[in-house]
């Protein structure tokens, strides 16, 4: 494998111990990844694991999209439009928004989630759940702007179908 290129990259799908995962965090001096159930850290992080432990068998299956969009590859169909705004967010190219109703953050309520993604303000809305100054069963909407032009206006799509219910909202 060349020097350039480092062994896993968030997203990639590995087989741990013969279990499909998805990677969460690699660090290459440490050799350690974290994996989870789902993609870009959606589900539970399973585990923290030290690649050189003889005990562990990890195999890639699969390169996911970070490596793919580093790499200058088609980006893999994304599953609902959170798991393509959490990719975004991974990339470091998802910027919150503040809700123009009242300057806040995580304020957004449907209906200003939909006036929001149709005048452009914003491209994606995420539910947040528990949190500093939040109770355990709350539950708040934040919007969101990609930094990419062409992908937010493709996010922006699929979030306005997901609100609308043609497709599926999370």
């Amino acid at each position: 494998m060349s020097d350039t290129i480092e062994k896993f990259y968030p997203g990639d799908i590995v087989s741990l111990n013969g279990l499909i995962r998805h990677i969460v965090r690699w660090s290459k001096p440490s050799s350690s990844i974290e994996v989870s159930t789902e993609s870009y850290g959606a589900g539970t992080i399973i585990c923290h694991y030290n690649v050189g432990d003889a005990e562990l068998s990890i195999k890639l299956m699969k390169r996911g999209n970070v490596f793919r969009y580093r790499f200058g590859m088609d980006l893999l169909p994304f599953s609902n439009y959170a798991e393509e705004a959490r990719f975004w967010r991974m990339m470091q190219m998802l910027e919150e928004v503040r809700n123009p109703a009242d300057g806040l953050f995580y304020t957004w309520t449907r209906d200003q989630a939909i006036q929001g993604l149709q005048a452009g303000i914003i491209d994606a809305f995420l539910e947040s759940s528990g949190g500093p100054g939040m109770q355990p069963d709350d539950t708040r909407l934040g919007g969101y702007k990609v930094t990419d032009p062409t992908a937010g206006a493709q996010l922006r799509t699929k979030c306005l179908a997901a609100l609308r219910g043609e497709t599926q909202l999370i």
